[in-house]
């Protein structure tokens, strides 16, 4: 598949479910952010991986446990907004982006580093 094309699918996508996926942490987790970070599509337009980041990351894997529950309506609300966009919707595969863990993970230890005095 040509990959400009591809590429304007993917922001589609990234587009439509980041919107869906911001609505839902808005509705279901307030003081939660919920957001897409990527999305990445099969050249045959079959599925679609996408990495939701979850902000605070507390309770993160009961909200992405919800949101796999949920997919299937997702998936309905994603192909009723695309529908004049794209021929095929794609199924959803969600994966849970652990960038904001790690970046949980590294300001705690530079914390702790400038606590620390520095024995010389």
């Amino acid at each position: 598949m040509n990959q400009v094309r591809l590429k304007r699918i993917q922001s589609v996508v990234y587009r439509e479910l980041g919107d869906i996926i911001a609505a839902i942490g808005r509705e279901n987790y307030p003081g939660k952010l919920l957001s897409v970070s990527e999305v990445r599509i099969t050249p045959d337009l079959s599925i679609a991986k996408v990495y939701i980041s979850i902000y605070p990351t507390k309770d993160a894997e009961e909200i992405f446990r919800d949101i796999q529950y949920n997919k299937n309506k997702i998936r309905y609300e994603f192909g009723n907004r695309v529908r004049h966009q794209l021929r095929k919707i794609p199924q959803l595969q969600f994966y849970l982006d652990p960038t904001m863990e790690n970046l949980e993970k590294i300001d705690k230890l530079l914390k702790k580093s400038q606590e620390k005095p520095n024995n010389k």
